[in-house]
């Protein structure tokens, strides 16, 4: 598990966790997202995309089970 700190104007951290392929999102709206069996290929691909918020929109989103898990700005 590493937390990669991302260039993207949608994302600005990823982090996934290989034993129970989860993928982790931090947005920069300050929300947290847990994708759900989630490939490690999708997520490489993630890493490595020029555009990371294309890449989550054609690869990740509405495509996994996910859960929010927290917004950082709640209070």
């Amino acid at each position: 598990m590493m937390r990669f700190e991302v260039d993207s104007s949608l994302l600005t951290w990823v982090e996934y966790f290989a034993d129970e392929h989860r993928l982790q999102l931090g947005f920069r709206s300050g929300e947290v997202w847990d994708y759900f069996d989630v490939p490690a290929a999708i997520y490489h691909a993630l890493l490595e995309a020029a555009s990371k918020g294309g890449s989550f929109n054609r690869h990740i989103r509405k495509k996994f089970r996910e859960a929010r898990v927290r917004h950082l700005n709640a209070t």
